[in-house]
């Protein structure tokens, strides 16, 4: 993850060695190593999640997580 201000397009390319750009990112949201959360500049989300099925979490948790730095339990019949 690159912001654009230290970004130089020189270094992108096909060619070995050079970034790819996969997304641009409008807002992002890290919790953890391999836990986060990508608004797209196109509407699109992102959502990566370790040890948790990512489709019971939302922004409005990943937000909850970042800004208070708490993780959020979910109950399994809460789930079902």
């Amino acid at each position: 993850m690159l912001d654009k201000n230290f970004m130089n397009f020189n270094w992108i390319n096909n060619e070995i060695g050079k970034f790819k750009l996969e997304f641009e990112v409008k807002e992002a949201f890290f919790i953890s190593n391999k836990t986060f959360y990508l608004v797209l500049n196109n509407g699109e989300s992102i959502i990566k999640t370790k040890d948790i099925i990512n489709k019971f979490l939302n922004i409005k948790d990943f937000k909850y997580m970042y800004w208070n730095k708490k993780k959020i339990f979910l109950l399994l019949n809460e789930i079902l």
